[in-house]
């Protein structure tokens, strides 16, 4: 059991992120994929800061959300650059977990023996995310984030916008409709 919490987004790098939610949508039903640009993403690694250029489409697979990425071909590919693999690799890149005190998570991960790789801030938001390093273990990285309203507010869009998805337009361009 990862320290209590349920996961709740399977992430996927991809070359393409509309063609891989088209497909994963006409495979098993899942959507509508909301396609959003995260262009001048700020990433730490220890000792080094930079910025990505990527996109990710994010839509629902019955209770969990399901991520694609995709980074801008180029000399820092960051995303990819965590696997210790060739830098071609697609499929699972992530766990997403959402747990009530970031730091405290990152610290219980660190006492089972699994190292921070990457912490992850989109530019002009507070949002952060936390990279650990199970790929030994489990395959792919564990994804934790803290109880943020807005990334909270997206989950319950994009679960919302599934309810009532037939198909029809299964990716679309930009962020889902708020909840009112």
């Amino acid at each position: 059991m990862l320290f209590g919490q349920p996961i709740r987004q399977m992430g996927f790098f991809a070359e393409d992120v509309r063609e891989s939610a088209l497909e994963h949508s006409r495979r098993f039903g899942s959507g509508p994929f909301f396609v959003v640009p995260l262009n001048q993403t700020v990433i730490a690694r220890p000792g080094e800061d930079g910025l990505i250029d990527m996109s990710c489409a994010v839509g629902q697979w019955g209770t969990m959300q399901v991520e694609f990425l995709q980074e801008a071909h180029g000399d820092h590919q960051r995303f990819r650059d965590m696997f210790d693999m060739p830098s071609d690799k697609t499929g699972i890149h992530h766990a997403a977990i959402i747990v009530d005190d970031l730091d405290a998570a990152v610290a219980d991960f660190a006492k089972a023996g699994f190292r921070e790789k990457l912490r992850f801030k989109p530019h002009g938001t507070t949002l952060t995310s936390v990279f650990i390093d199970t790929v030994a273990e489990y395959g792919f990285f564990i994804e934790l984030y803290g109880q943020i309203p807005s990334l909270l507010k997206l989950y319950e869009s994009v679960a919302h916008a599934a309810k009532t998805f037939d198909g029809t337009d299964p990716v679309r361009e930009g962020r889902p409709a708020p909840i009112s």
